[in-house]
C-alpha cells in the first residue's frame, strides 16, 4: 500500500498514484504596515502567520487552511486536501485515480453526477443498486475489474441511506487494491467513526464540505501519496483572506462535532417522531421510510396512490421533492423535517386532507 514519491509527474507503484510535493517560494515577510481590524476571537499571532502565508501566494494559503483543518481533525496535514467544492474535488479525484484504476462504481439511484464525473475521467461505470428498502446489500455489489473506485454518499442525498460500518469494513478488506470514496457533504455532521477508519484503511477516502463566511469548500482526507497527487492537480486556490480569518477563528474556537451533538440529537428526535406520526397516519396505503438525513420518504405502491399523495401535498402547499418526477425513485416524495410545531401542523392538515378518502380502496 505504501507509495514512493519519485517525480513531479503522476507515477504509479503498487497501483497507487504519486506526485512530488509542490514547494512554495519564500517571498519574505509582508510589509510591517499590513494591518486589518480583527475579530476578538482571532489571536494576533495567528493573524501574523496568516498574513505571511497570504503574502507568499495561493499555494501557501491552501497549506495554511489545510494545516488548520488537520489541527481540528487531529490528522496529519499531508492527508488533507482543500478544494473549492465537493463536486469539483470528486471530479479531480477521479481524474487522479484514473492513472491506476479503470472503472468506477456508483450507487443507484444517486448516480447522475458521479456517473458524469467518472465518464469525464474515462472510467467504465458500474452500478450498485440499493434494495427496495433503500439499504445497502453486498449481494447486489457488481463484479469488478482488477481495479476500481467506489463512490457513495453518507447519507445518500436522494433516499437518505448510509452504508453500515461493518459492511464498509468488509468491502475495504475484500478489495484492498480498490479505493472507496465516501461523500459526507450531505451529512448533518461528519461521522467521527469514518474519520477514525481513514487511519486504518489506506484505500478509504473521505470527502467533506465546510461553509464559512458564505463560501462552501470541499476537502478530502486520503493517504499522503494520493493527497499529494490530488493537490498537484488542483487549480489555484481562490479562498479570500476574510474567509480564511473566519475559518481560523472557528477552528481555534473548537467548533467541532461534539459541540453540535445536542443539536444533532434534537434533529434526529424530531425526524424520528415525524416518521412515527406519518407512518401511523399513512401506512399501509403508503410506504413511509425513515432516513439518516433530515427528510422522510413517502412512496405510493402504484401510480394511483402516488398521484393521490401528490395531489394532497400540492393542495396543502407543502414543499416536497418529487423523486418520481425527477426520475430517481419510483412513486416517491421526499418530505423535509421542520420544527416540531410545524411537523405537528403538517400532520393535522394531512389527516384532514386524507379523511375523505377510503384508504382501504387503495390497498
Amino acid at each position: 500500500m505504501n507509495t514512493n514519491l519519485t517525480t513531479a509527474q503522476y507515477t504509479t507503484q503498487n497501483n497507487r498514484p504519486a506526485a512530488a510535493w509542490c514547494h512554495v517560494t519564500d517571498h519574505g515577510q509582508p510589509p510591517a504596515d499590513t494591518l486589518f481590524s480583527l475579530p476578538e476571537f482571532i489571536r494576533k499571532e495567528v493573524f501574523r502567520e496568516l498574513a505571511a502565508r497570504l503574502w507568499k501566494g495561493t499555494s501557501g494559503r491552501r497549506q495554511f487552511v489545510e494545516r488548520r483543518l488537520s489541527d481540528a481533525l487531529n490528522l496529519p496535514a499531508d492527508t488533507i486536501v482543500l478544494g473549492d467544492s465537493v463536486v469539483s474535488l470528486v471530479g479531480r479525484l477521479l481524474e487522479t485515480l484514473s492513472a491506476c484504476v479503470s472503472a468506477a462504481v456508483v450507487v443507484k439511484p444517486s448516480a447522475a453526477v458521479v456517473r458524469a464525473l467518472a465518464k469525464d475521467a474515462s472510467l467504465a461505470v458500474y452500478e450498485w443498486p440499493l434494495t427496495e428498502e433503500y439499504t445497502y446489500h453486498e449481494a447486489l455489489f457488481p463484479e469488478l475489474p482488477a481495479s476500481a473506485v467506489v463512490v457513495m454518499a453518507a447519507p445518500d442525498p436522494v433516499v437518505g441511506a448510509a452504508i453500515p460500518e461493518n459492511t464498509l469494513r468488509r468491502l475495504l478488506e475484500r478489495y484492498p487494491e480498490n479505493y472507496i470514496v465516501i461523500d459526507e457533504s450531505h451529512a448533518l455532521a461528519p461521522a467521527e467513526n469514518l474519520l477514525a477508519m481513514t487511519r486504518q484503511y489506506a484505500n478509504l477516502i473521505l470527502v467533506r464540505s465546510l461553509t464559512i463566511a458564505g463560501t462552501t469548500l470541499g476537502y478530502a482526507v486520503a493517504e499522503p501519496a494520493l493527497s499529494t497527487a490530488l493537490r498537484a492537480s488542483l487549480p489555484s486556490f481562490s479562498l479570500n483572506h476574510v474567509s480564511e480569518l473566519v475559518l481560523d477563528g472557528l477552528l481555534m474556537a473548537g467548533l467541532r462535532q461534539e459541540c453540535l451533538q445536542s443539536q444533532l440529537n434534537l434533529v434526529a428526535q424530531r425526524r424520528n417522531r415525524f416518521y412515527e406520526q406519518l407512518n401511523a397516519l399513512l401506512a399501509p396505503t403508503f410506504q413511509v421510510s425513515n432516513t439518516r438525513s433530515n427528510f422522510i420518504l413517502i412512496s405510493g405502491y402504484d401510480r394511483a396512490t402516488y398521484q393521490l399523495l401528490l395531489r394532497v401535498m400540492e393542495s396543502l402547499d407543502i414543499t416536497i421533492h418529487d423523486l418520481h418526477q425527477a426520475g430517481q425513485v419510483r412513486y416517491t416524495l421526499q418530505l423535509p423535517v421542520r420544527r416540531a410545531d410545524e411537523n405537528d401542523w403538517l400532520i393535522n392538515r394531512l389527516a384532514e386532507a386524507m379523511a375523505p378518502f377510503d384508504m382501504m380502496l387503495f390497498i
